[in-house]
């Protein structure tokens, strides 16, 4: 992107560009982590980590968080309509927040 904004100097939003590069993480998965992850950012929080894998004692990984603070053992979610509407899932979703509240 910087050699983008460089090569385009003085053309139409450029500096826009330049100030949002450095928001840009490839890692959030739909346009509402980012968001998020710029909500927190504009709130003058430290810029969460996205896509925190969780595991449990045996150490299978059975949950990712969107974003949060691993240190601090805080995650934020977006659940989107599309992907947390069904029965089947709002159960999935409600069975891996119970273990991520059991864990800590």
């Amino acid at each position: 992107m910087h050699t983008y904004a460089d090569e385009h100097n003085g053309h139409r939003g450029i500096r826009q560009l330049r100030l949002l590069i450095p928001l840009i993480d490839g890692l959030s998965e739909s346009p509402p982590e980012s968001w998020l992850r710029l909500l927190t950012i504009r709130a003058d929080l430290p810029t969460p980590e996205l896509q925190i894998r969780v595991a449990d004692k045996t150490g299978r990984i059975y949950a990712r968080i969107d974003l949060g603070y691993e240190k601090y053992q805080i995650a934020i979610e977006y659940d989107g309509e599309d992907f947390h509407s069904t029965p089947e899932q709002r159960a999935h979703d409600a069975a891996r927040d119970a273990q991520l509240d059991d864990d800590g």
